[in-house]
């Protein structure tokens, strides 16, 4: 059996272009305490290991699904467990289905909208200003 080879700590430039996050989202990350504080040369550099590629892949792919960086936090302190508690994990993941739902009908009755002021648009007197144009400069004022 071939024995795994110690794993060879890479820079932030490395570790951007392995994962496809930027370095000032890297930075940002270990700020904000996604990261684990990465481990530093003597001279200050940043040296990530494969634990932390891992951890960078789960947030890029968690934000890809539509988590937000609260919600990742919570799945990462989730997955940190010896035992990760399913249930928890299931109701994060039904409660962004439901937030998805949501904006999937306003992205639907935004669209709708806009589909009605192209139409408006086409059969409109070229004599009045377009009526896109005007809907995107009337204001309407919400009820308290």
């Amino acid at each position: 059996m071939k024995s795994k080879q110690p794993e060879t700590p890479l820079a932030i430039g490395q570790v951007a272009a392995l994962t496809g996050v930027n370095v000032q989202t890297l930075r940002f990350y270990e700020r904000r305490g996604l990261l684990k504080e990465v481990t530093r040369t003597v001279s200050g550099y940043r040296k990530y290991s494969d634990n932390d590629i891992s951890t960078i892949n789960f947030i890029r792919r968690s934000q890809e699904l539509g988590f937000s960086l609260s919600e990742i936090e919570d799945l990462l302190w989730l997955q940190s467990g010896e035992i990760s508690n399913r249930e928890e994990i299931r109701s994060l993941a039904r409660t962004k289905i439901e937030d998805l739902e949501i904006r999937i009908n306003n992205l639907k009755q935004i669209r709708r909208a806009l589909a009605m002021l192209v139409d408006s648009c086409m059969v409109a007197d070229s004599n009045v200003r377009c009526p896109i144009l005007e809907a995107f400069n009337t204001h309407k004022r919400k009820e308290r």
